[in-house]
């Protein structure tokens, strides 16, 4: 008697006819992207928020004449200049000093915007923290400061005090970090600064006692580089300390300013990542409170990018990716600088930042990444997790600096491009859906033969389905159109929709082609199932792929009843994971092994049934 035993039942997702997220947003500057030239020829973008309204402000540097201003740009959502912002969309403000830049920025309950950054004295011999705040319109708020304008020295007889990062706590307070320099005979000693200042820009006194404070983590060279606000109140700050090569390093404080003891070593952790040098660059915070650092780390040829997350006492999580940690080289051997981190509302963690494209002409192109909330690359992402934007020749040069993710998930690159230097800013979408959105694609036995059985939630413009089959033994063969079922047209109500398969014989591969009234065609994921006569022999097949990344097939079969045990064991014999512990009816059977969280190796496949035993070895590589 013949047996239709199911191997696979598949379920395809929404993402299975749908485009893939990080697409170039066209909807913004019909491009997706813009530069944007200031006041001469070097225009440094460097951080971006976007408003409540929607709309996108970057700030930066701007050369005039003999020295550097603060400059921000305002645009509209759909990538145009804000004219309402100081006119033109611009704004260009100077601290009446040798030089200064702006870093980052941040939008105030009522609309106004503090640019934050760091500013040089007359003769260029000394930096301190810089802040002014400008109105709606663009305009500087004279309410603010000293003629809306704040500078502070962190130390007394520091020399290069640089602002780096600035936050708001939910009380409006502001918070600056960045590192802070004082020179001991002819010997540099950089420590990590942090100052916070009332909502009018006055020193907060009931900070560190005056506002300011600096934390040394163990070396000459101490960076705070990037900081955010736990919903506690406390306050993380991330950089990068130089011991024997530069670390990753990570420092919390009280609320007052005192150093957290309840994280790290005395409130301190630092990391090494990779085999040289590593620069810690963006902090931010999940809501479940883990810390996600983000930068860049040497390996043997190249930088890569650099993700840590540690939880919420600053042990490495070992949930993540490699013990907390998670390396990605862009393009093989190439310099990669991760330069910003930001968490979507779905946990996913988007980093920003460059790739060198031509080692002829030194130049790069803005590159994103995307990891899953567990460390590892998100294939939904663009192609296979990494985007790549160009904004020129190979000639042309554009870096991220820093990325946000708006209201409705699209993600905002900026930074600077173009031989004259220029603002940037490149916006990415998420998938947006097909016409026919498909829900779900199943294979399961009949008496005449295999039935096919699946969902779409709407449809618009759909012709119908082509039914495709083709023979999992012959993978190397095209597909065979076997059957056509008629679609709905246009509908935003739930459809069913079933087709048998009369003469399947053996292991079965099926995907639907769905085409649209206009020829437009998208293809399903494919469902497999056997028909068979009930096998004669107990065997545990090899896993198809293999080598396989992060997941594979297993195929085994009973020649009869039995309790059969299906394991998965590392190369030191260990358990890791138990697939099937069960009575099974002799069939033919498949599973999947999914190795996403574990790490490349050799692993072992132990099939138990029948008094009898197999083995199969599994090469997982990442």
């Amino acid at each position: 008697m013949r047996k239709y035993i199911l191997i696979i039942s598949c379920i395809v997702i929404l993402t299975s006819l749908q485009a893939q997220d990080g697409i170039i947003d066209s909807s913004f500057n019909s491009v997706g992207k813009v530069t944007t030239a200031i006041g001469g020829a070097q225009d440094y973008g460097a951080g971006v928020l976007v408003q409540p309204d929607g709309k996108i402000v970057v700030v930066g540097q701007t050369y005039v004449i003999d020295k550097f201003y603060f400059s921000a740009v305002r645009y509209n959502t759909n990538g145009s200049l804000d004219t309402s912002f100081d006119a033109d969309g611009k704004v260009i403000a100077s601290i009446e000093t040798y030089s200064c830049t702006a870093v980052a920025a941040v939008c105030l309950a009522d609309g106004k915007i503090i640019l934050g950054g760091s500013a040089q004295n007359t003769d260029g011999s000394r930096s301190y923290f810089a802040l002014i705040r400008l109105k709606s319109n663009g305009a500087v708020d004279s309410t603010f400061g000293t003629n809306g304008r704040v500078t502070t020295f962190v130390r007394t007889g520091s020399g290069y005090d640089e602002c780096r990062s600035i936050v708001l706590q939910s009380d409006g307070k502001i918070v600056a970090a960045g590192y802070s320099d004082t020179t001991i005979s002819s010997v540099h000693y950089y420590h990590v600064a942090v100052v916070r200042y009332n909502t009018d820009g006055s020193l907060d006194n009931t900070f560190s006692g005056d506002g300011k404070l600096t934390t040394s983590i163990g070396g000459n060279e101490d960076y705070g580089m990037s900081a955010a606000i736990q919903s506690d109140g406390k306050i993380v700050v991330a950089g990068t300390v130089k011991l024997t090569n530069k670390d990753f390093a990570v420092v919390r404080y009280n609320t007052d300013g005192t150093l957290d003891n309840t994280f790290g070593t005395a409130g301190i952790v630092t990391t090494a990542v990779g085999t040289g040098d590593d620069n810690g660059k963006s902090v931010a915070i999940q809501s479940d409170g883990k810390i996600i650092v983000a930068g860049y780390a040497s390996m043997t040829g190249s930088t890569d990018f650099a993700v840590v997350r540690y939880d919420a006492s600053g042990v490495l999580d070992p949930t993540f990716h490699s013990n907390g940690k998670s390396t990605t080289d862009i393009i093989f051997n190439s310099y990669d600088a991760a330069q910003s981190v930001a968490i979507q509302s779905d946990g996913k963690i988007v980093v920003a930042g460059s790739v060198i494209k031509s080692n002829i002409y030194y130049t790069y192109d803005f590159a994103l990444v995307r990891f899953t909330t567990s460390g590892y690359l998100d294939a939904t992402f663009g192609l296979s997790g990494k985007v790549i934007t160009a904004f020129g020749s190979e000639t042309v040069s554009a870096q991220a600096i820093s990325a946000v993710i708006q209201s409705n998930g699209a993600i905002v690159a900026a930074g600077y491009a173009g031989g004259n230097i220029d603002f940037a800013v490149a916006r990415y979408r998420l998938a947006v859906p097909l016409p026919v959105e498909l829900t779900s694609f199943t294979a399961s036995p009949a008496k005449n033969g295999i039935t096919l059985n699946w969902k779409t939630a709407t449809e618009v413009n759909n012709y119908g389905f082509e039914v495709e089959r083709r023979a999992v033994s012959d993978r190397h063969l095209a597909w065979t159109k076997i059957g056509f079922v008629e679609g709905n047209g246009t509908t935003n109500a739930p459809k069913s929709y079933s087709f048998t398969d009369k003469s399947a014989n053996g292991i079965i591969s099926y995907r639907l082609k769905q085409i649209d009234r206009d020829g437009k065609i998208e293809y399903s994921q494919t469902v497999e199932v056997t028909a068979a006569i009930t096998p004669k022999e107990f065997t545990l097949e090899q896993n198809y792929p293999n080598p396989f990344n992060p997941t594979t097939t297993i195929n085994y079969q009973l020649s009869a009843n039995s309790f059969t045990s299906l394991k998965i064991y590392d190369a030191i014999g260990r358990e890791v994971e138990t697939l099937v512990n069960e009575v099974k009816d002799a069939g033919y059977y498949s599973v999947q092994f999914d190795g996403t969280k574990y790490s490349s190796g050799v692993y072992f496949a132990k099939l138990s049934s029948l008094g009898k035993t197999q083995i199969r070895k599994l090469m997982l590589m990442k």
